[in-house]
């Protein structure tokens, strides 16, 4: 008897993007997180720094 060939499947990954609506949220759902006002402060100035 013969044995079917083995195929290997390529395993598809998604991919996720954020679109800026999505990201400004993410960014105003963090920065409310934050409890302290120094790290509110340092987050702010650490996203208009990696523009």
């Amino acid at each position: 008897m013969r044995r079917k060939p083995y195929v290997q499947r390529k395993r598809t990954t998604t991919e996720s993007v954020l679109r800026l609506p999505d990201l400004e949220h993410a960014k105003a759902a963090v920065l409310n997180s934050l409890n302290s006002l120094d790290a509110q402060r340092g987050y702010r100035k650490l996203n208009h720094t990696r523009r």
